[in-house]
């Protein structure tokens, strides 16, 4: 990136780290949650199928009416205390899509209830993500396809 500047930091006690203007370590910058920008959110609906990402739910996201029913969760927590907080992220991180997935009302509250938090720890809600967003990666392209 040309005529971009690059500032150093120096932590005490640590070696040079050079750091791009703008960008906030995690351990400096207080949580706070950060709307998913418009284009995360259009890529999350287009890889939602618009349904719920828990397996064998078939709640929609937006009704026939385009009333919206989901919810955008986060995987982990954009505040400390919330489910599967991670400290060592920023809140760029925290509202990035890799974060962040489509639910009906119900599932969110339940995959973020203290009362269910031991049956979706991390890797379970990575998981549900990952599987069912793969059900719709490269929709587009088999519906261009089939209508050609």
């Amino acid at each position: 990136m040309s005529g971009e500047k690059k500032s150093k930091v120096v932590l005490a006690g640590s070696p040079r780290i050079k750091k791009r203007p703008g960008l906030k370590t995690s351990s400096k910058e207080e949580p706070k949650r950060l709307q998913p920008t418009p284009e995360t959110m259009k890529e999350l609906f287009a890889l939602s199928g618009n349904i719920c990402a828990m397996q064998d739910c078939d709640h929609l996201i937006y009704d026939g009416n385009g009333v919206l029913l989901g919810q955008a969760c986060h995987i982990r927590a954009a505040l400390p205390g919330g489910p599967r907080f991670d400290a060592t992220m920023s809140n760029e991180q925290r509202r990035h899509i890799s974060n962040l997935m489509l639910m009906c009302s119900g599932h969110h509250t339940q995959i973020d209830s203290k009362k269910y938090e031991n049956e979706f720890p991390l890797d379970r809600v990575l998981n549900i993500k990952a599987r069912h967003e793969s059900n719709f990666k490269g929709a587009g392209r088999e519906l261009r396809k089939a209508f050609k």
